[in-house]
């Protein structure tokens, strides 16, 4: 995959061992040969539940 637009919820189905949609957003990422992470992401990470 050379360009996509990746949720954001998919990085944290992956952080947060997520169960029901974790491979599947492991297996995204694993294909992403890029990935940029624009300065929003830190909002809305810091957002989720259990993030701390």
């Amino acid at each position: 995959m050379t360009r996509a637009v990746i949720d954001t919820m998919v990085f944290a189905y992956a952080l947060f061992n997520e169960p029901v949609h974790r491979q599947e957003a492991l297996a995204v990422l694993e294909k992403t040969e890029h990935i940029h992470v624009p300065d929003l992401f830190r909002a809305e990470f810091c957002m989720l539940p259990g993030s701390g």
